[in-house]
């Protein structure tokens, strides 16, 4: 309705609270100047209700509060994407996720310092891939309690994140296709060893405990150009060295 409206610095009220499928998709992207979000107070979703919503809107500052806890496939799938002044993100409690749900949500959110927590422990296809890529001012991962995965769940989450040092312990004993490809790809200040030396003090492996299996490039480019020694993708049940402590679930 919106988007491209570069002149555009305040947002008319949106009080649905029952949203249809893409209902909302691309309505403010691109609007430049757009610097507050309105209050989104919808509790039932669609299926893309909310995507790219804000993408590109490079004034914005605050993010909306987002309560819901029942999510639905690519509703905030690209949401915030391109946000450059974002330097909040809204809480996200949701434990019941969907496809694509939080796809692409903060990519490029440059000024984005701190993850929200992410509780979820059933994960669906696709929905934290590319979530945080190109947060070049993210150093920390929120906890990732997951222990039942999905295809590409975590795929590409954090690549592009140069300022990123600690990393999430990840329990899941089972992996799935693609679960963790790319997630830290050239993250360059995540350092990680085979070996115990040095600043390399601190044990990693994957899963965090117990016999885990594997799946079809499960690990592929995990570490590929991150700042370590060990630059490739990992071996399951195996322990590297990492120099910060994992964030703990």
């Amino acid at each position: 309705m919106f988007s491209g409206c570069t002149s555009l610095t305040a947002a008319p009220a949106l009080p649905a609270t029952t949203l249809a499928d893409g209902c909302y998709n691309n309505m403010f992207s691109d609007c430049t100047s757009l610097a507050t979000a309105p209050a989104l107070p919808a509790t039932t979703l669609a299926d893309g209700c909310y995507s790219s919503m804000f993408r590109n809107c490079t004034s914005l500052t605050t993010a909306p509060a987002l309560p819901v806890t029942t999510l639905a496939r690519y509703c905030y799938m690209y949401m915030f994407n391109g946000c450059t002044s974002l330097a909040t993100a809204p809480e996200l409690p949701a434990t019941a996720l969907a496809e694509s749900c939080y796809k692409s949500m903060f990519r490029d959110c440059k000024s984005l310092t701190t993850a929200p927590a992410l509780p979820a422990t059933t994960l669906a296809e696709s929905c934290y891939d590319g979530m945080f890529s190109g947060c070049t001012s993210l150093t920390a991962t929120p906890a990732l309690p997951a222990t039942t995965l999905a295809e590409s769940c975590y795929a590409n989450m954090f690549p592009e994140c140069p300022s990123l040092i600690i990393i999430p312990e990840l329990p899941a004993t089972t992996l799935v296709n693609k679960c963790y490809y790319g997630m830290f790809y050239n993250c360059s200040k995540l350092k990680l060893s085979t070996s115990q030396t040095g600043n390399y003090t601190t044990p990693y492996r994957i899963p965090k405990s117990g016999t885990g299996t594997t799946a079809t490039d499960a690990l592929t480019y995990m570490f590929t150009k991150t700042g370590g020694t060990f630059k490739d993708a990992p071996t399951i049940n195996t322990t590297y060295y990492t120099d910060h402590e994992p964030i703990s679930t």
